[in-house]
């Protein structure tokens, strides 16, 4: 009987006690500790650090701020999950263990083909950059502004065409602010008695005299137009230079125009139209039919190319032989990030 009583004692102070601490909960929730009072539905942002849940804020920059204090993390929206932020390197493999994050392209590529990893993310966890072997449509055309070389800059074609491609991102940028501030290699050209030529590398830079062409004169390849790129567009150039033609396509079909190094005839050069040159950094292979176009579009029988030599663009080109022609000038490509 006693133990009957006690238990219904507990039993009465429990009530009470409940209904009061619902009261005061109800009328005074200053008294309730800070994390309590602030409603989860308030919060839309989340910090996350290997995949668990860091911190929730109401705004933005209050989100960002405290990832910046966390290394490895990122912010997302709450309800849709979309990445904000990240203290991460842009470039992403993610695996069943983990996310491995690289600061360049061809660092997580290299690590890609090294690890038989099938999927590059840029900046997210949703959407490739890149994908192994994904499967493209039969077709695509971009629109793509075309400018003209000519007059101002008959060895331009470099920059003419980068011109092209910083507009379909709205960049207004002329060719000739890009001819201007484009790296330069300054080498002067001169040949030995055995005729060997010595002049600059367009690895390095640019090469000769672009706005005359009755003056010893070449070009640049992709190296520094990647630099340009970036001094417009900080970490937005995307060098994908040494990749197969088939990934060329694939960037393509995700919307991104190509910069490439070509020849003008668009098809492979017999081996007599290359000169080997030396350099202060090395020995380079050359052809006086260097050239520089963008790839807007391609289907099963063509490659679509702006060609700042032209009057229009949109060009059609035998597919076959300009992706042999684009191979034999080392695969060079390079487009720009969104």
């Amino acid at each position: 009987m006693k133990r009957l009583i006690v238990a219904t004692f507990i039993i009465i102070v429990f009530i009470i006690g409940g209904v009061t601490g619902y009261y005061l909960i109800i009328n005074n929730t200053g008294a309730l500790p800070t994390f309590i009072n602030v409603k989860s539905l308030e919060n839309k942002y989340q910090i996350k650090k290997s995949g668990e849940l860091v911190s929730e804020t109401a705004s933005k920059e209050e989100a960002i701020t405290q990832a910046k204090e966390i290394q490895r993390s990122i912010v997302v929206e709450k309800e849709s999950q979309k990445w904000i932020y990240s203290t991460l390197d842009p470039f992403l493999i993610i695996t069943d263990i983990g996310i491995h994050d690289f600061p360049s392209f061809n660092s997580a590529f290299s690590y890609a083909v090294k690890n038989e990893e099938s999927k590059i993310f840029y900046n997210n966890d949703k959407e490739p950059l890149w994908e192994k072997d994904a499967e493209i449509p039969n077709s695509i055309q971009l629109n793509v502004k075309h400018i003209r070389q000519y007059p101002e800059l008959p060895r331009g074609c470099e920059v003419t065409s980068l011109a092209m491609l910083f507009s379909y991102y709205n960049k207004d940028i002329s060719k000739m602010e890009l001819a201007k501030k484009v790296k330069k290699d300054t080498t002067p050209y001169s040949k030995d008695t055995e005729g060997r030529i010595y002049y600059g590398n367009p690895y390095e830079g640019f090469v000769g005299d672009m706005y005359n062409i009755n003056n010893n004169g070449y070009g640049v390849y992709h190296g520094p137009i990647t630099e340009l790129i970036n001094e417009y567009l900080p970490n937005k150039a995307l060098d994908i230079t040494g990749m197969e033609f088939n990934d060329v396509l694939y960037f393509l079909s995700k919307g991104y125009p190509i910069w490439v190094i070509i020849n003008a005839t668009y098809e492979p050069l017999e081996e007599k139209f290359f000169n080997i040159w030396h350099t202060p950094t090395g020995i380079v292979k050359t052809t006086s039919s260097l050239h520089s176009v963008v790839i807007t579009g391609y289907d099963l029988q063509y490659i679509y190319i702006n060609d700042p030599l032209d009057a229009k663009g949109n060009k059609a080109v035998n597919r076959e032989k300009f992706i042999k022609a684009w191979e034999q000038m080392g695969n060079q490509a390079i487009t720009i990030l969104r």
